[in-house]
């Protein structure tokens, strides 16, 4: 059986963070922290060109480099 849309929106797997940041004082490392913070147990995808890492995250270059559906 297939997920519902309901499901895939409020129950998702995996989320990308386009543009995600390590520094606290950015609003782009908000949405991790927070995901964290507050129980998110799926796979965080931080995107970011110039960083390897993201608040302990492996981090892709690209969304095209991600692994697997997101």
């Amino acid at each position: 059986m297939s997920k519902s849309l309901a499901q895939l929106l409020f129950n998702p797997a995996a989320i990308a963070l386009i543009g995600a940041s390590g520094d606290p004082k950015k609003y782009t490392s908000r949405p991790q922290r927070f995901l964290r913070q507050y129980g998110y147990a799926g796979k965080i995808l931080p995107v970011n060109p110039g960083r390897d890492e993201v608040l302990g995250e492996k981090a892709y270059p690209s969304i095209l480099d991600v692994p697997g559906e997101v």
